[in-house]
């Protein structure tokens, strides 16, 4: 179907459903195809203003050289295919993948980065393992400054979360923010004591928004208690 766009006529747009006015203002109209993951590559690595270039040299100004393996830049540019957006979506795929890097990396003693494809698929997870942090302890450090509850994480929690995490293709901080998405009630409920964590509660979905729940209802309970016996 898509062969025939080019030979399109105004009187196809305003059969379409288009207003013919909006038609009229659009003399001159144009057929372009979607961008392959070749033409992408070609788009990274052979134009004047190549977005790898732009990055090499942001990175340059911290004296840190950037290189990128082909299989990096094949990888993006496989990515960028399907969101099916053009050259754009070149952009917005290496800032999901470079972003942190930018704003962790200067400062550090790293004077070189080495995109490989591994980097791309766990960005995070690679950028915390350069700096000799766990994602773990990460994620608990973060959780206990945003909510007031310090999680606890044996062995035996963190196993389950990388199996997890590798069983669906997930980065470990990807997972962590996945499994714990309802925890943020631990807040709600005036928990201030380190908190264990059990597969139990990383295993159900919902083991938290039920947990909450329940402490709802029984708050509900004792004020209902205490207003009648004051009546």
């Amino acid at each position: 179907m898509q062969s025939y766009y080019k030979e399109a006529e105004a009187e196809d747009f305003i059969e379409f459903g288009l207003l013919p006015e909006l038609i009229g203002r659009s003399p001159i109209r144009t057929f372009v195809n979607l961008l392959s993951k070749n033409d992408l590559i070609r788009i990274m690595q052979e134009t004047e203003d190549s977005i790898l270039n732009q990055y090499k040299l942001e990175f340059k100004l911290f004296n840190i050289d950037l290189e990128f393996t082909p299989e990096a830049v094949e990888y993006i540019a496989e990515k960028a295919e399907n969101q099916k957006t053009g050259a754009r979506a070149l952009v917005s795929v290496w800032e999901s993948i470079l972003t942190d890097f930018q704003f962790e990396l200067p400062g550090t003693n790293f004077s070189k980065l080495e995109v490989t494809k591994k980097l791309c698929e766990r960005p995070k997870d690679e950028l915390l393992k350069m700096l000799e942090r766990s994602p773990f302890a990460d994620f608990v450090e973060n959780f206990k400054k945003e909510y007031g509850v310090e999680l606890i994480l044996d062995e035996d929690i963190q196993s389950y979360i990388e199996q997890y995490a590798h069983q669906n293709n997930l980065q470990i901080s990807e997972t962590l923010k996945k499994l714990f998405f309802g925890a943020s009630a631990l807040n709600y409920m005036g928990i201030r004591e380190p908190y264990k964590v059990t597969r139990e509660m990383v295993q159900d979905e919902k083991y938290f928004d039920k947990l909450f729940a329940r402490w709802y209802e029984d708050q509900k309970k004792k004020l209902s208690n205490k207003f009648k016996g004051e009546n």
